[in-house]
């Protein structure tokens, strides 16, 4: 049995996906959506907190750190995750 998780889409509905086109943000818009899609795969809480460090954000997208790093600023910017600091 598989254990489902919510995955917040209204912003997809909404044209979201414009925002994280290549000529508009390169390779950060490729590794937003890829870390944005494992840390939804996280999202258990009803509340929306998702814990992940940078190695599993790593191994789950498949990125460097780096782009992990630039992925989730551009999350951030977008106001589609906030990070707890």
């Amino acid at each position: 049995m598989q254990d489902w998780g919510r995955f917040p889409s209204d912003w997809v509905e909404e044209d979201g996906l414009k925002r994280f086109a290549w000529g508009r943000v390169g390779t950060r818009g490729i590794a937003a959506l890829r870390i944005y899609t494992a840390l939804a795969q996280r999202l258990r809480e009803p509340n929306g907190i998702v814990r992940a460090s940078y190695e599993a954000l790593t191994e789950n997208a498949n990125l460097a750190r780096a782009s992990v790093s630039a992925g989730l600023r551009l999350l951030e910017d977008e106001k589609l995750i906030h990070a707890g600091k």
